[in-house]
């Protein structure tokens, strides 16, 4: 059981907030009981520290959270006014809590490592993904992947396959991206997804897989995994 609490600091004593926990993935809310739906009767109740008065914690280590993102207002029932707002995103059931955008990571390690560092970047052509790379890719886009693998290891004579998936426990049918990889050499494998495909928002874990077979069920082996974060994109599609 990993510790996953909420903690609001309010100007003000002896309230009782709700909060209203939302799963992004289906916009399913928190009920009192633990029990994620679409219009809950009653929402959990945020707990005073008997110490640090105005200081308000629910504590939800008891649940078990799906990968993703996470948006919570908290309310004062006896106002109806909003008095906090907040988002955290869930991976392997804990909190992960990222105050630094992508971009400024991406900066300070190749700052440190030098500008050849392996690390995703986004480019004009394509995205390039390395080993346990987060990634940005604006959804909708038809962008190629270009994965880039050690070069210890040659797949030109594997079947790769990628999967890209919201919760890593999710079936196989339920994942956004399934399929074999086209253009494999020795060290870089791509794949030029579909718009349909894309069409999602947010946090996506994706594996590429090497089989000795075509349809791939014979000698799996990881060759990479990563993170991929869709972000709306500031213009409408057509």
């Amino acid at each position: 059981m990993s510790t996953k609490i909420i903690i609001l600091d309010w100007s003000v004593t002896g309230l009782h907030p709700i909060l209203k926990f939302r799963r992004s993935l289906d916009n399913l809310i928190l009920n009192a009981s633990g029990i994620f739906e679409a219009s809950p009767a009653s929402y959990p109740v945020m707990i005073e520290d008997p110490i640090i008065t105005g200081r308000y914690a629910y504590d939800m280590s008891a649940l078990t959270l799906n990968d993703g993102e996470y948006s919570y207002p908290v309310f004062d029932p006896a106002s109806g006014v909003n008095i906090g707002t907040g988002e955290v995103y869930v991976y392997q059931n804990s909190f992960v809590i990222l105050d630094i955008p992508v971009e400024e990571i991406v900066q300070s390690i190749q700052t440190l490592g030098g500008s050849n560092t392996m690390f995703p970047f986004i480019s004009v052509q394509n995205i390039s993904i390395s080993e346990g790379s987060p990634v940005d890719f604006v959804s909708g886009d038809t962008k190629p992947l270009n994965f880039y693998l050690p070069s210890s290891w040659d797949i030109s004579s594997k079947y790769v396959w990628l999967c890209i998936k919201r919760n890593k426990t999710d079936p196989d049918s339920a994942a956004i991206i399934d399929a074999v990889c086209n253009n494999v050499t020795s060290t870089e494998v791509t794949y030029t997804p579909t718009i349909a495909q894309t069409s999602v928002e947010g946090l996506y874990y994706g594996e590429l897989c090497a089989f000795d077979d075509a349809l791939g069920t014979v000698n799996p082996q990881t060759a990479l995994e990563f993170v991929i974060n869709f972000s709306q994109r500031v213009r409408d599609l057509p």
